[in-house]
């Protein structure tokens, strides 16, 4: 699978349900969901691999929306349902 592409899909569907996406150098942290001035953000480390960024953002993106709404690809909702059974690799 291509994190790359996954990644950039993911933050195309988390800009759609309203979500900014934030791309920072974080030293400590590998980023997360937050609300900020009443806007949910979610911080990327650059840091950091495609697959942990996606993992992170599959995440955050069942938070925010259900997923059964949404039209994914097959092997995108693949990855995001894996997030959250625990099967995902970090």
């Amino acid at each position: 699978m291509n994190f790359d592409a996954v990644l950039e899909e993911l933050i195309g569907l988390l800009d759609a349900a309203g979500v900014k996406v934030r791309r920072e150098a974080l030293e400590e942290s590998r980023g997360g969901l937050c609300r900020l001035g009443g806007r949910q953000v979610l911080f990327l480390d650059t840091g950091a691999d495609p697959l942990q960024s996606a993992t992170l953002c599959a995440r955050a993106l069942r938070r925010v929306v259900d997923i059964q709404d949404i039209y994914l690809r097959p092997n995108l909702r693949e990855f995001i349902e894996s997030m959250e059974s625990g099967d995902g690799q970090e």
